[in-house]
């Protein structure tokens, strides 16, 4: 099992223990990870916004290059699995098509529709399998209350994502419980993370990220586990922020798809550098 490997611009700087964490798992599973080492930044909502020409030209190469090693992409950041998707539906329409592949003609890319992008979740349940997962478990996380957080590039707009619910999706849940760990269902699960906003106003973006912590905690959650790595990084490095403008101490520990995956396969604390984390996991008695 081969895929062209894009840990995004997040996962290959202040989120680089998820990056190193799904290389990690990957090698426990059997995947070999092809870095697309020439991708370029896919650009995420703010390259949409402000040259939107460029960000789809930006994809296009990148998505090419995946194209021309015969591999799908993985990602393991939602914006990024989100800009993908987009640049592959804006080019399903002959006329974006060929003037992105005038400008990809100038550097001997073409772009020919082909390669598919694969968040880190699917991947793990169609392509692994749930059975699989649990043949392979070495540390069931049996007793442990997660709480699922997709946040919304991953879901939403759901036509554009194929996704079957944009509100009401239950994958995640799927993967945890395959892995021995109880999903503890709760409101804010598929609300934005606050992510995008914290660089212009990190009040708001940490009031936004408190909701979502309330949440998980007001189900009774030991955890938040969540398959993006922006989200990773709101609801884990902003957790200080979230409680101070919400007046609520939640010190809940937040985990990477790609760690919880790692911890039940096996993989110690060490081989994910889970102490990279601003709030530490040790709480959850799994390292």
């Amino acid at each position: 099992m081969r895929f062209a490997y894009y840990p995004g611009c997040v996962g290959k700087s202040s989120a680089a223990e998820v990056d190193h964490a799904t290389r990690r798992l990957a090698a426990r599973l059997g995947i070999e990870l092809v870095e697309l080492d020439q991708a370029s930044c896919c650009g995420a909502t703010q390259g949409w916004v402000t040259d939107p020409s460029l960000t789809l030209a930006l994809n296009a190469r990148t998505l090419a290059q995946a194209e021309g090693l015969g591999l799908d992409v993985l990602t393991i950041c939602n914006t990024c699995y989100l800009s993908f998707t987009r640049t592959i539906s804006r080019l399903s329409h002959p006329g974006e098509l060929a003037r992105v592949n005038h400008a990809l003609g100038a550097i001997g890319l073409q772009y020919q529709g082909r390669a598919r992008v694969r968040p880190l979740p699917a991947v793990l349940l169609e392509d692994v399998g749930a059975a699989d997962l649990r043949r392979q478990t070495r540390r069931p996380l049996e007793g442990l209350r997660i709480a699922p957080f997709y946040g919304c590039h991953l879901l939403r707009p759901a036509p554009a994502l194929g996704a079957d619910d944009g509100r009401s999706p239950h994958w995640l849940e799927d993967l945890f419980v395959a892995l021995g760990a109880e999903a503890v269902d709760h409101p804010a699960k598929t609300q934005c993370c606050g992510f995008h906003i914290l660089m212009t106003n990190e009040p708001l973006g940490a009031r936004i990220a408190a909701r979502v912590l309330q949440s998980a905690r007001a189900a009774g959650a030991a955890c938040v586990g969540t398959p993006c790595t922006q989200c990773y990084v709101t609801l884990d490095a902003f957790q200080k922020a979230a409680e101070r403008e919400s007046r609520t101490r939640f010190r809940l520990p937040i985990l990477h798809v790609a760690e919880v995956a790692g911890i039940a396969l096996g993989l110690s604390g060490r081989d994910l550098r889970l102490s990279s984390h601003m709030v530490s996991p040790r709480s959850l008695g799994l390292v």
